[in-house]
């Protein structure tokens, strides 16, 4: 039916939609800003050259970006989390997840 096409295509959209702006890697520093959404895709972008990871302390979530790149991640459960880089043990920082 034209009802159930077009639920399908609503669906290939949703699925489709480009991540939510996240977190920034700059100047092995991390920029979480406002936090991020619960169950939302967000983009973790590295503007420094080197290669950096934004992981949960306890291990809950890590994405690892090479230098110049735009990496991505899901966090289901909200909360705030600390937040390092397991290549570079100076960054740190806290992510706020709505």
């Amino acid at each position: 039916s034209a009802a159930a096409a077009a639920l399908g295509l609503a669906a290939v959209l949703a699925t489709s939609a480009p991540a939510a702006a996240g977190v920034t890697i700059a100047g092995f520093g991390f920029n979480t800003g406002d936090g991020v959404t619960a169950g939302v895709e967000f983009t973790v972008t590295n503007d420094d050259p080197a290669s950096h990871t934004l992981t949960e302390v306890g291990g809950a979530f890590s994405v690892g970006v090479s230098g110049g790149e735009v990496g991505t991640l899901t966090i289901d459960t909200p909360g705030t989390y600390q937040v390092i880089c397991e290549i570079h043990s100076s960054m740190s920082g806290t992510l706020v997840v709505n």
